[in-house]
């Protein structure tokens, strides 16, 4: 817990509460200067946000701004050091240090720039009564990157998008998905219409071997990436069930196994899983983290490839499959790919890889 106390004439501050503690004694410590300035944007108007001051192993404050201008009373000592930080919806501005030179010197005139960025904002509609959506954007390099984002009244806005290309996001509560590409010029607003008007069910039951699967995840994506995909997670008796959905064309994936279904109204669609598996570890120097592992058929017309991602320690394992002869393919960026034709009559648990380093050219 955090104490955060103020006193006309004194200084802000804050301190932590240790759990179990019921008495604690605060000094405070009389204002004798300030620090102050204007927040604006890189085209010289006043902006808005929140102006955070964070003393260098002491107290912080924040200050809401809303005309542009801030200011801070603060109990000055010399070489006392400091850090503005602005958090606003109109863009970034980077971090401000100051050092204070004398007990009671104040600094004044500072400017902090918001450099304008872009926007996405638009429609978010089609959610039932208690359903709620959270949104994320991701970059042409498939990155998560996080933008602060606010929802009101069956529209929503995501702020501070920097130039460039992305995907935007919406998942909802009911593990309903959208996803829209856009474009950004980096300080322009661009409409997105985030509309979630499926109708249709996908379900089934997912078994390996004969026997259900409980508590695996289902998920449905639409060839068409305007349409709503879905996730569903198995029950005890291997049933699941997917709302929601568009129809149309859709990829099954289930432990990495991907399956072709077309949706048309309320679709049942059984999964049956292969009862053998292989895993193992992929390294270089190291682990290789997110290295794709990707097994394919060199026979069974119609089975798709199944694949998976390598996890922090090394090792990866893919469920589901059924005896024969695969191609089995490890690639990472800044690697060289290497490709391995495996029989798989039992489960294989030690398909262990090294990579090596992509060559210079």
């Amino acid at each position: 817990m955090r104490i955060e106390t103020g006193a006309p004439g004194y200084g802000p501050v804050v301190v932590g509460v240790p759990a179990g503690m019921n008495h604690i004694d605060i000094e405070m410590s009389t204002v004798a200067a300030t620090i102050e300035g204007m927040l604006v944007t890189d085209e010289g108007t006043p902006a808005t946000g929140e102006v955070l001051l964070n003393k260098v192993g002491g107290p912080a404050a924040s200050r809401q701004v809303e005309n542009g201008k801030f200011a801070f009373e603060i109990a000055a000592r010399a070489n006392d050091q400091y850090r503005l930080s602005v958090r606003s919806a109109m863009g970034r501005a980077e971090d401000r240090q100051l050092t204070i030179r004398h007990d009671n010197e104040s600094v004044t005139g500072i400017r902090l720039v918001v450099r304008r960025l872009g926007r996405v904002s638009g429609l978010l509609a089609g959610l039932d009564t208690a359903e709620k959506a959270s949104l994320l954007v991701v970059d042409g390099n498939g990155r998560l990157v996080q933008y602060p984002w606010s929802q009101l009244a069956g529209r929503y806005s995501v702020h501070g998008v920097p130039e460039g290309r992305f995907t935007l996001r919406a998942r909802t509560t009911s593990d309903r998905m959208i996803a829209r590409e856009f474009e950004s010029d980096g300080r322009g607003e661009t409409v997105v219409d985030l509309v979630f008007a499926g109708s249709s069910t996908l379900s089934g039951v997912v078994t390996s071997g004969g026997r259900p699967v409980p508590r695996i995840e289902v998920e449905a994506t639409p060839r068409d990436l305007s349409s709503t995909s879905g996730l569903g997670t198995t029950t005890s008796s291997g049933g699941y069930v997917i709302d929601g959905l568009d129809d149309g064309e859709y990829v099954v994936r289930v432990r990495g196994r991907s399956f072709d279904v077309g949706l048309s109204g309320d679709t049942y669609y059984d999964v049956e899983l292969g009862p053998l598996s292989i895993s193992g570890t992929v390294e270089a120097e190291g682990p290789v983290l997110g290295a794709l592992v990707t097994v394919t058929p060199m026979s069974a017309e119609g089975v798709s490839d199944a694949d998976a991602r390598v996890d922090s320690r090394g090792w990866f394992r893919i469920d589901g499959l059924d005896a024969g002869e695969y191609t089995v393919r490890v690639s990472h960026t800044g690697h060289q790919e290497v490709s391995r034709t495996v029989y798989l009559g039992s489960a294989i648990e030690n398909f262990d890889v090294r990579l090596s380093p992509t060559e210079e050219k």
